[in-house]
């Protein structure tokens, strides 16, 4: 009975033991940075798709790793970096990623003699809705595909969007990202980011609000592009309250972040989303219609 009783204790110690090691080593701390001047990247993508988790790193470039993902490959980007992916295997470590060449593409419409400013996207669809970004869910991209009509190279000049005051709180000054990638006109899914570098935008206040993109030398493709809206939790400052009345009768009160993004419904709309560490996602689908950003293009075209 004595050593039953004393094998008891000595597996229970061992189980302690466990335990222990296993929170010791359960939030591994890792800082992103640029390579070249060791300053921290604010809200760099994580991301281990093999374990379907993802995170982005805080104002300083700091991320916690759970344990579950350790030894598995985890990829570290930023928009205008070159991505690295390697096996967390450290207690803490640094990551440096290195800045990618700027690359100007006036060149592809440099022998135009006249050009003309058009509009390719999708603005006032009568099925309009709103996406309002939870802060729980820890981040998203919600892009939508604008085709290249003509199928001329042409000189992005602007972006229009909708930022709008759905529900009380709302934050017009909570910075959004934007990025464009190519169209993968195949699966209809982005392809390279023509973005080099980080674009964010800041309405200041609601409705119909334009941007100007001139300053970064981007091309609409021939085939088109995915215009995708990047939401993050920048901070408790620009997140709110919201209490919404359940079908059930009872109330629940959750955090959003920032300002809503005015988006559309309808047949020939065709967006996507995106969450850390999981793989673009078709949108939802209504009797056929697809859902997107309502968003245009301004671009200069070649004659």
């Amino acid at each position: 009975m004595y050593f039953s009783r004393r094998m008891k204790q000595l597996v229970f110690l061992m189980i302690c033991m466990v335990l222990f090691t296993t929170r010791m080593v359960a939030q591994i701390p890792v800082q992103v940075i640029d390579s070249a001047t060791k300053q921290p990247l604010s809200f760099a993508t994580v991301e281990c798709l093999e374990d379907s988790w993802g995170t982005y790193t805080d104002s300083v470039g700091r991320a916690t790793i759970p344990a579950q993902v350790l030894g598995k490959r985890t990829t570290f980007s930023y928009v205008g970096y070159t991505s690295k992916t390697l096996e967390i295997e450290k207690n803490t470590m640094e990551i440096p990623l290195q800045a990618n060449a700027k690359k100007l593409d006036d060149v592809l419409i440099a022998g135009c003699t006249s050009y003309s400013i058009k509009e390719v996207g999708i603005r006032d669809k009568k099925s309009n809705f709103f996406f309002v970004y939870g802060s729980a869910s820890g981040g998203l991209m919600w892009g939508t595909v604008v085709k290249n009509s003509s199928g001329k190279p042409s000189k992005i000049e602007s972006v229009e969007y909708g930022a709008t005051k759905l529900w009380k709180g709302a934050n017009p000054n909570a910075p959004v990202r934007l990025r464009i990638f190519e169209l993968d006109t195949l699966r209809r899914f982005p392809g390279e980011e023509i973005t080099n570098e980080l674009i964010e935008i800041i309405p200041g206040s609601f409705g119909w609000k334009s941007f100007d993109l001139k300053k970064y030398h981007m091309v609409l493709p021939t085939q088109g592009v995915i215009v995708a809206f990047e939401m993050i939790d920048a901070g408790p400052q620009f997140s709110f309250l919201y209490t919404h009345k359940m079908t059930d009768g009872t109330r629940q009160t959750k955090e959003y972040y920032g300002w809503q993004l005015l988006g559309a419904q309808g047949k020939g709309v065709v967006g996507l989303t995106k969450f850390p560490g999981k793989e673009w996602l078709a949108p939802k689908r209504f009797d056929g219609n697809g859902n997107a950003p309502q968003v245009l293009l301004q671009v200069k075209e070649c004659d």
